[in-house]
């Protein structure tokens, strides 16, 4: 699984796969062999990194994380490759309405506005199965659903339009 990982305002692109003896990690920098062990569930872990050891204190949930590391302290935002695809593909919504686009191509699974819907920022708009995981493509925007261009069952592609978004001002009296 690629996971994106921000520390301090840098990104790094992080790949983890399990093998026999732990994790494969591959940074920028190489390949890392990586083995943990819960000393206190959630909380406390034991790192062992290319045969180093770290003890690492976790406080978060989950994408916000304070890391404790052999003492130091590290803020670290933490975005897994489902999360990016499934946030990028609900990004097509501006301020003034706008078209919600699929990023890449999928299978929508299940389209829950109508034209007409008032939605605010955050409804789910559909579900979109991707690269084997279901998305939810949310509003980014208060809004009404002018126009729904798929169905579904439907496979789309890159680009393709999924729903039209326009602004509660502009959109009048129209109603759920």
């Amino acid at each position: 699984m690629r996971y994106f990982v921000r520390i301090g305002g840098k990104e790094l692109e992080v790949d983890a796969r399990e093998q026999a003896r732990g994790l494969e990690i591959r940074l920028v920098g190489g390949v890392h062999a990586v083995d943990t062990a819960v000393v206190e569930a959630g909380l406390k872990y034991s790192v062992l990194v290319d045969g180093r050891s770290f003890a690492v204190s976790v406080d978060g949930d989950g994408r916000k994380l304070a890391l404790i590391i052999n003492g130091r302290a590290y803020q670290v935002e933490v975005e897994d490759e489902r999360e990016r695809i499934g946030r990028a593909i609900g990004s097509g919504g501006a301020s003034g309405g706008g078209v919600v686009e699929s990023v890449m191509p999928g299978i929508v699974r299940r389209v829950e506005v109508a034209p007409g819907s008032r939605v605010k920022t955050g409804d789910r708009l559909l579900i979109l199965e991707a690269m084997k995981m279901e998305n939810e493509i949310c509003a980014e925007m208060d809004g009404v659903v002018e126009k729904v261009h798929v169905a579904d069952g439907q496979t789309v592609e890159g680009g393709a339009p999924l729903v039209t978004l326009q602004a509660p001002a502009a959109a009048g009296g129209a109603t759920a």
